[in-house]
């Protein structure tokens, strides 16, 4: 097996995007001899449609089955919902429909910690006020990113101020291993 040595690449034409680095992978891929090749065509394949899934609209991920809860509900309410809805958070709406706030287990956490009543706390008052809003347009990555950076699993899809749908990290990851081959169980 001889060793290839990497292309040498100029600092002002680093790749920019997943779809740059994924097109200088395949180039430099094909450069190589098949005899010192060892990424298989599978692998290959799994790379394009990690490429692809990353840039995807979120608007393809999102859950678009909606619940919120409103700024005046109480927390004993809100539980209630989450509890029937199966929810981990929810975008706090107000009375004229703009997203509030998001309350999620963090906060239905510390609120308990502080031992509050939950019939007398009303949602607006413990909902994370920082709300973080991607259009439907925005790719997978970009959200990925923005939740990472602001270490937050929820995040309301809107579009021209109108609540469209949640993502979570959890439907982020879903959808990367719904592209990675699965293995058999190992006995």
């Amino acid at each position: 097996m001889t060793i290839t040595p990497l292309p040498d690449i100029e600092p002002d034409r680093l790749p920019t995007s997943t779809n740059e680095i994924a097109f200088e992978t395949v180039s430099f891929a094909a450069s190589v001899p098949a005899s010192d090749q060892q990424v298989t065509a599978a692998e290959v394949a799994v790379a394009v449609e990690l490429v692809s899934t990353v840039g995807k609209p979120i608007s393809q991920v999102m859950e678009a089955t909606l619940w919120t809860v409103h700024a005046e509900d109480s927390i004993e309410k809100v539980e209630e919902i989450f509890a029937a809805q199966g929810l981990a958070s929810a975008p706090v709406v107000g009375s004229n429909g703009a997203i509030v706030g998001m309350l999620g287990a963090p906060e239905l956490a510390a609120f308990h910690a502080e031992g509050k009543n939950a019939k007398a706390v009303q949602a607006w008052e413990i909902s994370r006020i920082k709300t973080f809003e991607v259009s439907p347009t925005d790719t997978v990555e970009e959200v990925a990113k923005l939740m990472t950076e602001n270490k937050i699993e929820h995040i309301s899809v809107t579009e021209f101020g109108r609540l469209k749908g949640i993502v979570s990290a959890q439907n982020l990851l879903q959808e990367i291993l719904n592209v990675l081959p699965h293995e058999a169980p190992k006995e």
